[in-house]
């Protein structure tokens, strides 16, 4: 049951932070009510694919790379923090079977 929820935590997650399609859908590239809406991947759309002449096309590549170490990060410490329970759950049950 533990790997179960470590991988629905870790994709629910990593969906959370990649939010584009319902923020575009409903307020544009804008993030209207005032950018109130604005999320990293629109962020990203609006600086690559947004300008005609791509001049911020670095800005974009830097926030992709900023936005793949946050969820690298966040997965491994997701990971590390359910394998930990998993280590003293599991070692709680071999103490109680020994007995």
């Amino acid at each position: 049951m533990k790997n179960t929820f470590t991988y629905v935590l870790i994709t629910s997650t990593i969906s959370a932070l990649k939010r584009f399609a319902e923020v575009y859908a409903v307020s544009g590239e804008y993030g209207s009510p005032s950018g109130a809406l604005n999320t990293m991947m629109l962020y990203i759309y609006k600086k690559s694919f947004s300008t005609l002449n791509y001049k911020d096309i670095g800005l974009a590549s830097a926030a992709s790379v900023t936005l793949f170490i946050i969820i690298l990060i966040i997965t491994a410490l997701n990971y590390y923090l359910t394998e930990k329970e998993n280590f003293k759950f599991n070692s709680i049950l071999k103490k109680g079977r020994s007995r």
